[in-house]
Order: structure tokens, then sequence, then C-alpha cells
């Protein structure tokens, strides 16, 4: 396995137990269960509400970077799949200019809108537990 799989992994570990450590400090568990948004009050029980909206700004900017990555790799899978012929020859289609995979990003975005568009049960099911 290469050492930099291992060390990022690592890291991430180690950030998401010290991060949890903090919530612990912060809040006693009865207030944890009390929101969904632990993480903001932790910052506000340490920093004041300038604290807790700086967390939000960066939980927001985590998401839409965490969702552009998403919806950015996601279109690349579909695009070898359907040239090995196993999807649909529309989706192996690359952009001549750009060189992506544009009609593959058009299908991943309209497949996502539509599952959203089926209301808060279909939108937190996992995709692979859908019928």
């Amino acid at each position: 396995m290469p050492a930099g799989l291992i060390a990022g992994t690592g890291a991430v570990l180690v950030m998401y137990t010290l991060l949890n450590l903090v919530y612990l400090r912060a809040l006693p568990v009865s207030a944890m269960t009390a929101t969904p948004r632990v993480g903001e009050a932790a910052a506000e029980a340490l920093f004041g509400a300038g604290g807790a909206r700086l967390v939000s700004l960066a939980v927001l900017v985590s998401t839409f970077g965490c969702l552009a990555a998403t919806i950015l790799c996601a279109a690349r899978i579909y695009l070898p799949v359907a040239q090995d012929g196993l999807l649909f020859r529309s989706l192996a289609h690359v952009h001549p200019r750009h060189r992506t995979p544009r009609d593959a990003s058009w299908r991943r975005a309209s497949g996502r809108a539509c599952r959203r568009s089926r209301g808060p049960t279909a939108s937190s099911t996992p995709t692979w537990c859908s019928p």
C-alpha cells in the first residue's frame, strides 16, 4: 500500500478523533443529542456566536467543495464504462473542445435531480440502496 495513502488515512483518523474529543470537552452528551449541528454548538460554547458563524461558514464551504468534486468525478466514471459498451453509447461522448464527458455529466445531473425531487425519504437513501 502506498505510504501517502496510509499517511493521509492516518491524518484524517487523528483529526477526526481530536475533533470528537473537542466536542466532548465543549458539550455534555445531552446537549449533543439535542442538536443536529454539534460542531456549531461546540464552537458557540467555546468561542461565542462569532465562532459558531465561522464554523457554519467553514462547513458550508467544505460542503460545496465536496459537491463540486463529486459532480466532476462521477461523470468520469460513466465515461469509460460507456466506452466499454456496458452503458449507453451516448455517455461515451467527449466534448471536442473542452475534452470533458458532457453527456455523462448531464445524465448524472438529471438523474440526481430526479432522485432529489422524489422527496426527503428518497434523498436520504443512499443511491446504492435505491431500487
